[in-house]
């Protein structure tokens, strides 16, 4: 996160990449993910300070209530299926 005084007084610029939760309503091998992400979820948040493989990032950030939000979806080559999708952008305070 950075503060920007100079540009914006009160402004705060959040560029971000995290993991997002599968859909469980997606195919079955995603919805198998899924249900690999929650097993390994406590490890995960212990190892990657709080990080959590099953929240729904986007709709978080969505209504987090940030005046700007670019938001982009997808995978990430070479992270492996149980830690994909990623949702990555910039959100303005």
């Amino acid at each position: 996160m950075r503060q920007d005084g100079a540009a914006n007084p009160g402004s705060c610029e959040y560029v971000f990449i995290r993991p997002a939760a599968h859909s469980s309503q997606q195919a079955s091998t995603l919805h198998a993910a899924l249900c690999v992400q929650v097993v390994l979820q406590p490890l995960q948040i212990l190892l990657a300070d709080n990080c959590h493989l099953t929240r729904a990032t986007a709709e978080v950030l969505e209504e987090a209530g940030f005046g700007s939000l670019v938001l982009r979806r997808g995978s990430l080559q070479g992270v492996g299926r149980i830690l994909s999708p990623h949702v990555w952008g910039l959100a303005v305070k």
